[in-house]
């Protein structure tokens, strides 16, 4: 026999009621939380794509916005003076003009290093230091208020006849075969601006620049045209410190959110916020989401590679003169998804009350069932053993209990009354028995 055929009804139905009321709030209660989940899920995740989306959208409108400044500067005619005398002044110099601009300008330059660009003027007096006062102020002006980390102008054949600020590259030639420094980016800029048409523009990624010190370097080109007439390039060094402000921002990433920009190499191309050292050219992303994004794909996903946490993340794609950087926006996914922690802990909470209110419920709704059926069954015993007095409950109800009871109290009254036939019956032999008795004293 199964347990259940040997429990009583009045334990079944109680059990019964109880039972279902907990699967059905268990049931409601996992599938909400699923649910709840997944919306937030999805939210979370829309949110980081549109907040990749957007800054990459900020970025390329921020480069963009450079090279249009890049092409206006090399327009205007006070660049065209200013690159036509340095050029004359520097023929002036003689033969060896690396060495003795880097040594008047660098080596001899009271400002520390990192500052030689607030000099205005070396005091040799030679024709190139008046025209190096003449002009110097204005673009030093330029680089701070645009944030440029440096602007170069080059002469027709190569020459780097003026910088801002000052490094080791000043006052070399960067044609091939050239100086030093010829074969770096700079030297891939001056060459790639200089068979440019006017107004277009050349864009290198960054990428470890030795006369920097091999810090991380991004340069923009374009020619400078007198008339017809191709006379030098204007370049730009791209500015860290504005992209990484950019990308710093924090509005909608919580605490642990930011975003970043990574190039086809995986390599960051701004500083993290959560980091104190370099992480140009130097952090490294490995999720292959990376290289969808790079293809044109906006994607999202999760991984753990990046500051060694579970983090969420969304990549979008940004293109800019020919060279492609995925934009991603990062949020640690325990952050992102506390909701569904308070969610999950809400609803257990008031599921587990709402149960505790409805098994209640059920109970004393079910008792309202057996009870009686109890009563009933007790009576039907009483009954059984012979206790006509026993009084039938339930027999005003107007349901099965109700009809169950009055059969009972028909059984019942049907038993008083074979009973009192039985007492009659009973007498009736006994005075029979008497009679026949004194009968059979008279004979």
């Amino acid at each position: 026999m199964s347990v259940l055929s040997q429990l009583k009804i009045a334990h079944k139905v109680p059990a019964l009621v109880i039972g279902g009321v907990v699967a059905v709030g268990l049931g409601l209660g996992i599938s909400g939380v699923m649910i709840g989940s997944s919306v937030i899920s999805q939210s979370e995740t829309k949110k980081l794509e549109t907040l990749a989306d957007g800054r990459a959208q900020e970025m390329k409108a921020y480069l963009e916005d450079i090279q249009t400044d890049l092409v206006l500067t090399a327009d205007n005619p006070y660049t065209v003076s200013a690159l036509k005398a340095f050029d004359a002044s520097w023929d002036t110099l003689g033969g060896d003009q690396a060495k003795l601009l880097q040594d008047a300008y660098i080596n001899k330059n009271p400002n520390e290093l990192g500052s030689k660009h607030l000099l205005d003027a070396a005091p040799g007096g030679t024709e190139y230091d008046q025209v190096h006062g003449q002009y110097h102020g204005t673009f030093r002006e330029q680089l701070n208020l645009r944030g440029y980390y440096d602007i170069f102008l080059f002469d027709d054949q190569g020459d780097l006849v003026y910088t801002v600020f000052k490094e080791l590259d000043y006052a070399t030639n960067f044609k091939t075969g050239g100086g030093e420094w010829a074969d770096t980016d700079l030297g891939n800029a001056f060459r790639a601006g200089i068979a440019l048409n006017k107004g277009e523009s050349y864009f290198l990624d960054f990428k470890p620049y030795k006369p920097s010190y091999d810090a991380p370097a991004s340069f923009i080109s374009t020619p400078i045209f007198e008339g017809n007439k191709r006379i030098g390039v204007l370049v730009f060094q791209m500015p860290i410190d504005r992209i990484n402000a950019i990308m710093g921002a924090k509005v909608g990433l919580g605490e642990t959110g930011e975003t970043v920009v990574v190039g086809s190499d995986h390599l960051m191309r701004n500083d993290s916020t959560f980091s104190d050292e370099n992480d140009i050219l130097q952090t490294k992303f490995e999720a292959h989401e990376v290289d969808a994004a790079m293809n044109g794909n906006s994607v999202h996903g999760e991984f753990s590679e990046y500051r060694n946490t579970s983090m969420l993340f969304a990549a979008a794609p940004m293109e800019f003169k020919g060279t492609t950087w995925a934009v991603l926006a990062v949020q640690e996914k325990a952050e992102a998804l506390a909701s569904v922690g308070v969610m999950r802990m809400t609803m257990l909470a008031v599921g587990g009350i709402l149960v505790v209110i409805i098994a209640a419920v059920g109970w004393f709704f079910s008792r309202t069932i057996t009870r009686p059926m109890s009563n009933i069954t007790e009576t039907m015993r009483s009954l059984a053993d012979d206790d006509l007095d026993v009084t039938v409950d339930g027999l005003e109800r107007h349901d099965e209990l109700g009809s169950m009871a009055r059969a009972v109290e028909v059984f019942r009254e049907n038993a008083v009354k074979v009973a009192e036939l039985g007492v009659e019956e009973a007498a009736r032999q006994k005075a029979l028995a008497e009679r026949q008795e004194m009968m059979e004293e008279l004979q």
